[in-house]
């Protein structure tokens, strides 16, 4: 099963970075569906393989986790400073379109740690 989910993980951030090429609103519009994707497969992985000896797993879920967090922190933080007055088109660009991918991206990472190394902790 996490060959399958890596395999529809990579896809998606694929299909994310070339509409990014063609047209970055488009892309902006990918991601948020990439974004909602990706916290679904995070959920089924995590629940899948809650139960298992894999430690280095659950280190890079938490770790996950903890990086959507900080996102969903920063992008309020960049609410309420935009009801002060205080906007900054970079602090933007870097909240909803550079640490996303980013995110996601490791996300990529955690999916083919997963996918590499589990093979090796059923034997």
């Amino acid at each position: 099963m996490i060959k399958t989910i890596h395999f529809i993980n990579v896809a998606a951030v694929t299909v994310t970075i070339v509409f990014y090429c063609y047209e970055p609103i488009y892309g902006l519009i990918t991601q948020a569906f990439l974004g909602g994707f990706q916290i679904l497969l995070a959920l089924i992985t995590a629940f899948k393989y809650e139960n298992e000896k894999y430690v280095e797993f659950k280190k890079l879920i938490k770790r996950y986790w903890t990086l959507i967090l900080i996102a969903i922190l920063n992008a309020t933080l960049l609410f309420f400073s935009t009801l002060i007055g205080y906007t900054s088109k970079t602090y933007v660009i870097i909240t909803f379109c550079i640490i996303p991918m980013l995110i996601a991206c490791y996300f990529v990472y955690v999916t083919y740690t997963v996918n590499k190394n589990y093979k090796k902790i059923q034997s």
